[in-house]
């Protein structure tokens, strides 16, 4: 909400003509944010930190690309919003860990001391709702299978909400009930690897879950008295990522969708026609370029502003 307030600022008439369309319980940047960029993994395991041995050191220079986001409806909220699931483990686990189901990153309410010499109080409470947070996760649990003990896989699911521009294409969403998405990165932490090793997988979100799949990497050439499954245990085993039991599709009508395809094109061509009508009328060519911004946020509104001219 806070966010959609943020555009109406500078988007007024975009942000009123979502409210009771097709796309208004979709947040902005949903379809306008697109590929996205920094970690596609982060792995704790033995390594060094600060040039010191440490069984939990972070493996984070998987930097790279996602596609696209994955759209997913907020628990909370009944909002969709773009994430990047990506995969996250910590070796050297000893207990086991239960598996999740779709978690927001609530905090329950937790007294926190304050700094008095810069006038805070001396306590205060801190908590969140899953209401109040978009980032979400999912905990896959322990597996075995590793040198180091067992991992605990979980998906870490930030919200995109930055670098908005050129909204992404209709059937990105709604030629499939499925969404697909690849990352490409490269790893180059010289504390672990002699040269840079790169690699992409693909993440597919459906009806039966979320999955990891396609995994095409170079080969590591770990330095002296390293592991590569320290920082690459996906190259171990990448199943344990998949997440099996949660409906992840977009649900959307095909024949409807095909319909409303068919009314845009119909009306792009009365846009298109005006314009040439009227390329001499800088003010009204005005007027049916923000009918043209409009229509893909609203079809009605669009059509009630087309009835002005």
């Amino acid at each position: 909400a806070q966010a959609r307030q943020a555009c109406k600022n500078c988007h007024a008439d975009i942000v009123a003509a979502l409210q009771g369309s097709e796309h208004g319980n979709v947040d902005c940047a949903s379809c306008h944010v697109q590929a996205v960029g920094a970690y596609q993994f982060t792995f704790w395991g033995p390594g060094k930190s600060e040039g010191q041995p440490n069984t939990y050191t972070k493996h984070k220079e998987y930097y790279g690309v996602r596609s696209q986001p994955t759209l997913i409806k907020h628990p909370d909220r009944g909002v969709w919003v773009p994430l990047k699931p990506y995969p996250m483990g910590v070796l050297n686990i000893k207990k086991d860990v239960a598996a999740s189901g779709l978690m927001t990153r609530a905090i329950k309410g937790t007294a926190v001391a304050g700094n008095t010499a810069i006038g805070e109080p001396e306590s205060f409470m801190v908590a969140r709702s899953g209401a109040d947070v978009n980032d979400m996760y999912i905990i896959n649990g322990t597996f075995p299978g590793f040198k180091n003990n067992k991992i605990l896989a979980w998906i870490q699911m930030d919200k995109m909400s930055h670098a908005l521009g050129k909204a992404r294409e209709c059937a990105s969403c709604h030629a499939s009930h499925e969404q697909k998405a690849t990352s490409w990165y490269t790893y180059n932490n010289m504390n672990d690897v002699q040269k840079p090793f790169s690699g992409s997988y693909t993440l597919t979100a459906n009806k039966n879950g979320l999955f990891f799949t396609n995994f095409i990497s170079e080969s590591p050439l770990p330095v002296k008295g390293q592991d590569r499954e320290s920082f690459a245990p996906y190259l171990q085993d990448s199943t344990i990522w998949n997440v099996q039991g949660i409906d992840f599709s977009i649900p959307f009508d095909k024949k409807r969708y095909d319909s409303a395809q068919g009314e845009h094109a119909v009306l792009y061509a009365r846009i298109h026609s005006l314009k040439q009508k009227y390329k001499k009328d800088q003010k009204v060519l005005a007027r049916i370029e923000r009918i043209k911004i409009i229509l893909p946020h609203s079809r009605q509104k669009a059509l009630e502003m087309l009835g002005g001219l």
